[in-house]
């Protein structure tokens, strides 16, 4: 099983990791992600997820399989705090990534279509500023508040290039920064 350290919704999930390590392994004939296991998320009494998890089928378990597995995802932006779990309860740790959630208050926005399409925007913002140093990868709408969840090589890096312009963003200048990765 992967055990994601990420904070995604569902679709976030399958599109930028289950689906293309699954393209991956059969391509390498590694096995494949076996979508006859449920995947889910672990949620706090928010309904905010803290990580979420997927199931594999390998070929054969052997260190060459799972370090080829572990690097992939790792190419796809997996955190740090990520690991396999095999079938022996060993765990495999991975992920080279940090996470920055970015909270932005929700609590007076009463047209929840034009707030969705504000988060929107705000989200590919936040992506093209970014660039290299991470991304937007997942975002979720929590009682009072909207959570944009950001993952790359810095949490300094990613904080630096998005803070003085969430400061000067209408929508986001009250936003709370908080590591999770």
């Amino acid at each position: 099983m992967v055990n994601l350290n990420a904070r995604l919704l569902p679709l976030d999930r399958s599109d930028l990791y289950e689906i293309p390590l699954d393209d991956f392994m059969e391509a390498n004939g590694l096995g494949m992600v076996d979508m006859d296991e449920p995947a889910g998320s672990k949620m706090d009494e928010k309904g905010e997820v803290l990580n979420c998890h997927f199931s594999l089928r390998l070929t054969e378990v052997s260190d060459q399989v799972l370090e080829k597995i572990t690097r992939y995802l790792e190419g796809c932006g997996a955190p740090r705090g990520s690991f396999l779990v095999l079938s022996d309860d060993r765990k495999i740790p991975f992920g080279v990534n940090e996470g920055l959630a970015i909270y932005i208050d929700a609590s007076g926005s009463s047209d929840g279509d034009a707030w969705q399409g504000e988060i929107e925007k705000l989200r590919n913002e936040l992506t093209q500023l970014l660039e290299s140093d991470g991304q937007v990868q997942s975002s979720r709408e929590l009682p009072n508040e909207t959570a944009l969840y950001l993952y790359g090589p810095s949490l300094d890096g990613m904080t630096t290039r998005v803070s003085p312009f969430l400061e000067s963003a209408p929508l986001s200048n009250t936003a709370r920064l908080e590591k999770i990765a």
